[in-house]
């Protein structure tokens, strides 16, 4: 399955710091991948559940941690890059088209 993402996606809406707590939960995060949405539990201890979607050309993220609501949170990060991890890698034309149409040129 390709994403609609890419992990410098994930980089530009989290910022590093966010990326960098989000290693912490590389080993345990349980995701389900499908169209147009990422389903995750993540956590040790605490078990956050995660949905990832895009919306107006941006990552949003639903979660049960607490954080602020428009904050894309270290669970976030941790389920979209787990994603990532058993996706396809994405193809940069259908990224272009499909998640960025504002950087289709015409031909």
């Amino acid at each position: 399955m390709v994403l609609w993402f890419s992990e410098d996606d994930v980089l530009a809406r989290a910022g590093a710091d966010v990326v960098g707590r989000a290693a912490e939960f590389d080993d345990a995060a349980a995701v389900t991948v499908s169209a147009g949405e990422i389903v995750s539990t993540v956590g040790y201890d605490d078990d956050f559940d995660v949905r990832v979607t895009g919306e107006n050309r941006r990552l949003v993220g639903e979660f049960s941690c607490g954080e602020r609501p428009e904050d894309f949170c270290e669970h976030c990060v941790a389920a979209a890059l787990m994603a990532l991890d058993v996706a396809s890698p994405p193809d940069p034309d259908e990224l272009c088209s499909a998640w960025k149409p504002w950087a289709v040129t015409g031909g």
